[in-house]
């Protein structure tokens, strides 16, 4: 299960405080990133820069099939402000003999 959020090059890019919510469960961590050193880190969450520029944080502690349609919110907070965004879990099933479904949201900060 992911959640890419974009519009994060709009906040400071040191020190952001993220919160994501999947129904009413949560999970929140501290994104840090030095463009100049291309040092990034998401602390105790699981992330990667996609190459558009959004930061993409797997989250594990569900099922993939039981958050279909779950609200998805997204709450971003440096120095500069606060922005949020808000999407529904997708969930994609993939015939591959892995077994390989997985649930998603792109999230947008406003």
């Amino acid at each position: 299960m992911t959640v890419a959020v974009s519009g994060l090059d709009r906040l400071a890019v040191e020190g952001v405080r993220m919160k994501i919510c999947v129904g009413g469960a949560c999970v929140d961590f501290r994104v840090t990133r030095r463009p100049e050193t291309e040092y990034f880190s998401c602390g105790s969450a699981e992330c990667s820069l996609l190459d558009t520029g959004a930061l993409e944080v797997k989250l594990s502690w569900m099922e993939p099939r039981t958050v279909v349609g779950q609200p998805v919110r997204v709450t971003a907070s440096s120095k500069q402000g606060q922005r949020e965004g808000a999407a529904t879990m997708k969930f994609v099933h993939d015939d591959a003999p892995c077994g390989c479904d997985y649930s998603y949201a792109d999230v947008a900060l406003g």
